[in-house]
This record gives C-alpha cells, sequence and structure tokens, in this order.
C-alpha cells in the first residue's frame, strides 16, 4: 500500500511545493470551522501563510547565491526548503537568515497598519494582520533561538565565520598596503 505522505500543492518554476498530511488535515479542519465561525478559516490560511513566506525567505537567499530550490514542503509548525548543494560553506549560514528576513518584512508593515488602523476594524479583517504581524515576529525570533532543529543553529554560526573572514581580509588589504608601499619606496 503506498502512504500519502505529502500533498503536492503546485509546482513553479520547477520547485515543487507540498504539504504535510497532517497539515492539510489541519487546513481542512480549519476550513470546515469556518462553517461556524468565518474567523477560524482566516486564522488557519493566516498561518500557512506565515510559513510559506519563511520558506520564500530561504527561496529568496538561495537564489542569490544562484542555487536552484528544488521543494519546499510545510510541515504543521515549520518547513523544509531544499535547495542545490552550495560550493562553499558560507551559503549554508547565510540562507537560514533569509526566512526570518522574509518573515520581517512582512511583519513590520501589517504591525503599522494594525496598530494605526485598527479602531473599527473587522474581526476578519484584523486577524490576518495579528498573524502576519505580531505572531509572524514571534515565530521569527522562536526560530533565532540557537538549536540544532531551528534556524538559529546556522544563523548565528554565520557571526564568527564572518568575523574571521573579515579579519582575514584586513590582513590582506594590510599586507597588500605594505607591499604597495615597498614598491613605491624602492621605485626611488
Amino acid at each position: 500500500m503506498n502512504k500519502i505522505r505529502f500533498i503536492k500543492l503546485f509546482t513553479y518554476r520547477g520547485m515543487r511545493i507540498k504539504m504535510h498530511w497532517s497539515l492539510t488535515l489541519i487546513v481542512i479542519l480549519g476550513l470546515l470551522g469556518g462553517l461556524l465561525d468565518i474567523s477560524v478559516p482566516v486564522g488557519t490560511l493566516s498561518f500557512l501563510l506565515v510559513l510559506f513566506i519563511h520558506e520564500l525567505g530561504h527561496v529568496w537567499f538561495a537564489a542569490r547565491f544562484g542555487l536552484k530550490t528544488l521543494k519546499i514542503e510545510l510541515y504543521p509548525f515549520d518547513g523544509r526548503c531544499y535547495h542545490q548543494s552550495p560550493d562553499t560553506p558560507y551559503p549554508n549560514y547565510v540562507i537560514p537568515w533569509g526566512g526570518v528576513v522574509a518573515q520581517v518584512i512582512v511583519a513590520i508593515p501589517c504591525i503599522a497598519i494594525h496598530y494605526f488602523y485598527s479602531d473599527g476594524m473587522r474581526w476578519r479583517f484584523e486577524l490576518p494582520l495579528i498573524f502576519l504581524g505580531y505572531v509572524n515576529l514571534f515565530i521569527a525570533f522562536i526560530n533565532l533561538t540557537p538549536l540544532k532543529f531551528l534556524d538559529g543553529d546556522k544563523c548565528w554560526q554565520l557571526l564568527p565565520l564572518y568575523i574571521s573572514f573579515r579579519f582575514r581580509r584586513n590582513k590582506a588589504k594590510k599586507s597588500e598596503q605594505k607591499h604597495r608601499h615597498h614598491r613605491t619606496v624602492s621605485h626611488k
């Protein structure tokens, strides 16, 4: 018997977007909850959008390194972005920041809109702003926790790598300036 683990949502430029069966079940229950209260499917879809935005951030950063994203898998409380393997380890520490950056880019205007315009706003319009703003930002900060199963594990490893890179670059620059100075002096 073939086990169904993922439901394919769509394919975009060769990238497969799939949802785990458990998340699919949650979404279906959330949509059915709309029979009782419209805020249930609105909240469910808003949370799904938060997950998707995070993964799109990884896609965006991977593309900056010329890496093709192969697939995105969405689970009930996280997602996975699979891309081509980079030639150097550096992108492996930068790409995890993409999810958080995308979340913050979406969260800030949503929080601002909610803050300035929430008076008199209907709940079904306010709920997506709450999810895409406050909840999104909270999840982004949680995701930066340096735990093995979160992006923060790789994100914070970028800092010593960057400091080491800057140190080597400054050292090389000083060495080049020293040699340039000696060449200038030797040609007089």
